[in-house]
């Protein structure tokens, strides 16, 4: 949607984990790379760098799945302050 006027704010990164994907070379689920490259972006994101993470917890239950992406939104969000784009995925 076209805009007349937008504010930025200055980032220092943007950190994405969106697809899925296994390692079993390293022995590693698609879980587990999930899980790894979202811990890489815990440590890597400040309050300047903006998230997009796609079907957190994919792999797992549906309430196992959310309670994970709840976990890692409120870390995020209270941790470094930085603004998160979300895509939950449901089952139907």
């Amino acid at each position: 949607m076209p805009a007349k006027e937008v504010f930025i704010t200055p980032i220092d990164r943007i950190l994405t984990r969106i697809g899925a994907a296994d390692y079993l070379v390293k022995g590693l689920s698609t879980f587990m790379v999930e899980i790894v490259e979202t811990a890489n972006i815990f440590k890597k994101a400040t309050s300047k760098s903006p998230v997009i993470l796609g079907e957190v917890g994919r792999g797992t239950s549906t309430y196992d799945g959310l309670s994970i992406a709840w976990a890692v939104l409120e870390h995020l969000r209270n941790e470094t302050r930085t603004k998160v784009l979300l895509q939950l995925t449901t089952m139907s």
